[in-house]
């Protein structure tokens, strides 16, 4: 990082137990979790954030990776593709990357999870698909729009952040 951040190896509490976490599961630090290091109130924010999405029990981990990996590779932002390359391998999910990477994801996902994962990425890229008709189509499918709002928020929180990792990373 070309500013000063907490890095795994030397950092203590509060940035070392979170690292640990990734850690214990064979997962290198994400990019912006180290960044945000560089400010302990944004840390503990960007905390409460994934321990949000961590607990969310509408919003499963291998959809939250594969709304990562779709806007991260679609937004060029390199370390965001990496980690959660890796973290969809431990989904089982190897193959199926060249479709995550053209948005399409049956191959990898129920069909609730397919329907959270399209409008979540139609709301980042094409926000004028998000229509009323739509969202009402989906609560007829049981998906609140807190949840849809919740994944699409997910997405594009790494438009914010993959700027901010290649300008200080």
């Amino acid at each position: 990082m070309k500013i000063k951040t907490e890095n795994s190896t030397t950092t203590t509490d509060p940035f070392a137990a979170l690292y640990r976490s990734f850690a214990e599961k064979g997962l290198p630090i994400p990019a912006p979790l180290e960044l945000m290091s560089a400010s302990k109130p944004l840390f503990e924010v960007f905390r409460t954030y994934l321990g949000h999405y961590v607990s969310n029990p509408s919003l499963s981990p291998k959809l939250l990776a594969c709304i990562r990996y779709a806007v991260a590779h679609r937004s060029d932002f390199d370390a965001c593709i990496a980690f959660n390359r890796e973290v969809l391998s431990l989904h089982g999910i190897q193959k199926e990357l060249a479709l995550l990477e053209k948005a399409e994801c049956h191959a990898v996902l129920d069909d609730r999870d397919s329907r959270i994962f399209h409008l979540a990425m139609d709301a980042i890229f094409h926000p004028d698909k998000v229509t009323e008709e739509r969202l009402a189509q989906m609560k007829h499918h049981d998906i609140s729009e807190q949840t849809l709002f919740e994944a699409a928020y997910h997405g594009a929180m790494l438009l914010a952040t993959g700027p901010l990792v290649r300008a200080f990373g």
